[in-house]
């Protein structure tokens, strides 16, 4: 957790109970020694603009201070510890969701896709405490390369809005997620226009540059249409409640029609054998990888081996060796660096969604030894191997 947020925290649990004290009129003697003390470590990482070290700065008394400032403490406890918080866990979740969905579709992304991977890894960035040089978590990172983003973008946030700027990033994320299959829905799109122009008026509020305004205000019909402020309170609570009502809409057109049933087949109807299966025409994205590995070494950390799916990422890329290690062979990552260092390594692959625990210290590992590595977040067929590495590795490939 940041420094200036935990310094931040702790400063409105001591005024909280500075406030305490003086209304039961008890002893604050050790308060006041543990505000100087706060105060001379704000002086000391340089003064950064907190609300609670304002001047006249009290404890808002319609929310339980110390409630908040407790929870907000034993998040950066946890985060110190390496530790995952409930907040990470569904953020996580929520994450996965959609790189699963983004993952059911075909290949190549639509520009709706990446503006879809580029919000959510800013959204992502605004959840997840960050500092130079600190590493994120592996869905966190994940996050941030596919969507192509800067991991310190709008850090640090002018004024207090990251919480706010964070609920209008992922609310935008969510309905995106609807559109490509609901683009021509005029409830949908109202609701994209309302949250885009509450995103946007945010972004102007809080000094940051969000590169995928001119999209998203293409995508909603033009700038004339979108609201210069934020959105109140209840204008959110508004808008959430015509989103959850437009998501169970379409829900509800998506369910398919009852088919009449199948008339029986008879005994006699020749059961047809399948056709010998011809050999695989790639996409262009697929034989562009193979250009950049053909005849190259390259480890793969994850999942389970499987022999047809390791034939046909060998095949398919033209690889010399595919080093395939399965996620139960290892405890930790410094286990399975050694496959990193071997000659001819020219690629690590890190399969995410299976054994993720190892892939920080082998990211150092990769790094290191002067490997590129990819996070791959999908399945292991060759296309969704080859699109990754297009994405996320060509230059450092095409360089090597």
């Amino acid at each position: 957790m940041d420094a200036s947020d935990l310094l931040n925290w702790a400063a409105v649990a001591v005024q909280a109970a500075l406030s305490l004290s003086g209304r039961h009129r008890l002893p604050d003697l050790d308060l006041k020694d543990l505000w100087r003390d706060l105060r001379a470590l704000h002086q000391e990482i340089g003064r950064p603009p907190l609300p609670s070290f304002k001047f006249g700065f009290t404890v808002p008394s319609h929310i339980n201070a110390l409630h908040e400032a407790r929870h907000a403490l034993r998040r950066g406890q946890y985060v110190r510890l390496g530790r995952p918080t409930a907040r990470s866990r569904g953020l996580d979740a929520m994450l996965w969701d959609i790189f699963d969905r983004l993952h059911a579709r075909p290949l190549p992304y639509t520009p709706v896709d990446e503006i879809t991977l580029a919000l959510a890894g800013r959204w992502a960035l605004t959840q997840t405490p960050r500092s130079r040089g600190m590493a994120l978590t592996d869905t966190v990172a994940l996050a941030a390369e596919l969507g192509q983003v800067d991991v310190l973008w709008a850090w640090p946030l002018r004024g207090d809005l990251t919480e706010e700027l964070s609920h209008a990033l992922k609310t935008v994320v969510l309905v995106l997620m609807e559109w490509p299959q609901a683009s021509d829905d005029a409830e949908l799109h109202e609701v994209l226009r309302r949250a885009t122009g509450h995103l946007l008026a945010l972004v102007r509020r809080a000094g940051v540059r969000l590169p995928e305004s001119d999209q998203l205000v293409a995508l909603v019909g033009g700038e004339r249409l979108l609201r210069a402020t934020p959105l109140n309170r209840a204008e959110l609570h508004v808008l959430a409640d015509h989103y959850l009502a437009v998501q169970e809409a379409l829900r509800r057109r998506e369910l398919p029609e009852p088919e009449p049933p199948a008339d029986p087949i008879e005994e006699s109807t020749p059961v047809l054998e399948e056709a010998p299966t011809a050999a695989p025409t790639w996409p262009p994205h697929v034989e562009q990888a193979r250009a950049l590995l053909a005849g190259k070494r390259v480890v793969l950390l994850g999942g389970v081996p499987d022999p047809a799916h390791h034939q046909a990422l060998v095949e398919a890329l033209g690889l010399a060796e595919l080093d395939w290690i399965p996620s139960d062979r290892y405890d930790h990552g410094l286990q399975a660096a050694a496959h990193l260092r071997q000659p001819g390594t020219a690629l690590a692959i890190f399969a995410l969604r299976w054994g993720a625990h190892a892939h920080g210290s082998l990211r150092a590992a990769a790094r290191e030894e002067g490997v590129p590595y990819l996070l791959h977040p999908a399945g292991l067929n060759p296309s969704q191997i080859a699109w990754q590495v297009m994405r996320q590795v060509s230059g450092a490939l095409a360089r090597a």
